[in-house]
């Protein structure tokens, strides 16, 4: 990603717009899978839902053992009272 390095998007924590903005900006072109976990965490906050497990499934399909985005998946689908893909997104986590 051009000007923001994922590893440190505390750098615009709090201000979920701005994440928004900058992740949404630069997803398009990259292929660094924290970069879409980040954005669906972003997108959780906002109550957007569905766009969260998204982008979470983005990150996924970069990168496949990443434990945190199936755990966050979990969390969306629990907040959406899908305890069942929650249950199969948390089984996955352990998986791995």
């Amino acid at each position: 990603m051009a000007n923001i390095n994922p590893k440190n998007a505390s750098q615009i924590k709090g201000d979920l717009s701005a994440a928004h903005d900058i992740f949404k900006k630069y997803l398009p072109n990259t292929k660094h899978f924290e970069a879409h976990i980040h954005m669906g965490l972003v997108l959780h906050k906002k109550c957007n839902l569905n766009a969260a497990i998204m982008s979470h499934q983005k990150g996924v399909s970069i990168k496949p053992d990443y434990f945190e985005a199936f755990n966050n998946m979990k969390n969306v689908f629990e907040d959406n009272d899908n305890l069942d893909l929650a249950i199969e997104a948390y089984k996955k986590a352990l998986n791995i």
